[in-house]
């Protein structure tokens, strides 16, 4: 009696046992598929767009922060968010033990944290993107001297009279937020794209959120910082278009 040979179903590509006839094992299948999936990103276009409105928003939300700043005068909203802020540090709260408000503005933090940019810029130079790098150092750094320049063209005075500087904006809110907000477009396509997001938020409410709970700025300063760093940064964009790096697949 002949013998039948066994036939061997054959199965479409990506399910089942592959064309070599060695059958895929599941953590194959898993780095296959990780190899497919992509950040989502905006087209070029779309970026431009949205690029264009932060910067153009940005810059009128700052234009009416500083009509009373030249006036010499404090909005009433402004004076009344400031004082309930302000308040707090003179009460009996959980924030006497904690003091995070102390420990943002702390020099060494702060010192530690321009450490932590210039490490990350010197990495993506290493790594062969200067774009990215370029964009991360222009937009930290520039937005830290134009709130310098302009917090002298405006000479606004100190919230506390024995004071000193000018307080409009407010340069550590120009500082975090465009430190954050740098950082996240860098991690936009990385695995800690949600990590830097979460924690630089978190800095920049709580620097914003100190600087008037010690009586160093009005709100107004500090919105006007944030709305200088994101104006910047979104012309230091559309200017150095950095290109994400692709993402790396999951073995």
């Amino acid at each position: 009696m002949a013998k039948i040979a066994p036939i061997r179903l054959s199965v479409e590509a990506g399910v089942g046992t592959p064309a070599d006839g060695r059958r895929e094992s599941p953590q194959d299948g898993a780095g296959r598929r990780a190899r497919h999936r992509r950040r989502p990103e905006l087209p070029p276009a779309g970026g431009v767009v949205v690029a264009a409105l932060a910067a153009a928003s940005s810059v009128g939300l700052f234009v009416l922060l500083a009509v009373p700043v030249v006036r010499d005068d404090v909005s009433n909203w402004d004076a009344a968010v400031s004082e309930w802020i302000h308040s707090f540090e003179n009460r009996d709260t959980p924030l006497d033990e904690l003091d995070p408000f102390s420990l943002v503005l702390d020099p060494v933090v702060q010192a530690l944290g321009l450490l932590l940019v210039l490490a990350i810029v010197g990495l993506l130079v290493r790594r062969g993107e200067a774009r990215q790098a370029l964009f991360l150092g222009a937009g930290v750094v520039g937005a830290a001297v134009l709130g310098l320049v302009l917090k002298e063209a405006f000479a606004r005075p100190p919230v506390d009279a024995g004071g000193s500087g000018y307080s409009f904006p407010s340069g550590h809110a120009v500082r975090s937020l465009a430190a954050a907000a740098a950082l996240g477009v860098v991690a936009w396509r990385t695995h800690h794209r949600r990590r830097v997001a979460i924690a630089g938020a978190a800095v920049v409410v709580l620097i914003g959120i100190a600087v008037v709970y010690h009586e160093w700025h009005w709100m107004s300063d500090v919105l006007a910082g944030w709305c200088l760093a994101v104006a910047w940064l979104a012309g230091v964009w559309l200017v150095v278009r950095p290109s994400p790096p692709a993402r790396r697949a999951v073995a």
